[in-house]
């Protein structure tokens, strides 16, 4: 899934980050990191790409943002930047069942969250950097 990429705080700075979802027996679990690409790219992103877009605005309005839903049988990923804030993502995790199917799990128990290797969810000031218009 390219279409969406995380931002989390490492060592202060906003940076990219990863997410894994794990389902055990029903209980849901997810790790967040920092992602650092081997790969060059050519095309940097704008400013708006992050700063003010529709996940940012849909928190600072008290709103979560789905980042993978499950409609029509189908996995939806979010599209855009996704800010990684404090109980604002909402996630649909899978069971498999047999060789190729996933089936969202039922339960509404909250996921165990986990941040590796020095990673953190971003502060309220670095969210709002975020939340300002950037010209």
């Amino acid at each position: 899934m390219n279409d969406w990429l995380l931002l989390i705080n490492y060592n202060g700075q906003v940076t990219s980050g990863s997410a894994m979802t794990l389902v055990y027996q029903n209980k849901k679990f997810i790790a967040y990191c920092p992602y650092f690409t081997h790969s060059i790219s050519t095309q940097g992103r704008s400013c708006k790409q992050c700063h003010q877009n529709k996940a940012v605005r849909e928190i600072a309005k008290g709103n979560k943002v789905t980042v993978v839903d499950f409609k029509d049988g189908k996995v939806v990923p979010w599209k855009g930047v996704v800010p990684v804030v404090p109980d604002k993502l909402r996630w649909v995790y899978f069971n498999k069942v047999g060789e190729n199917k996933w089936v969202p799990v039922k339960n509404d128990k909250k996921a165990k969250v986990q941040f590796a290797a020095y990673g953190k969810p971003l502060t309220k000031e670095q969210f709002e950097k975020l939340a300002k218009d950037v010209k």
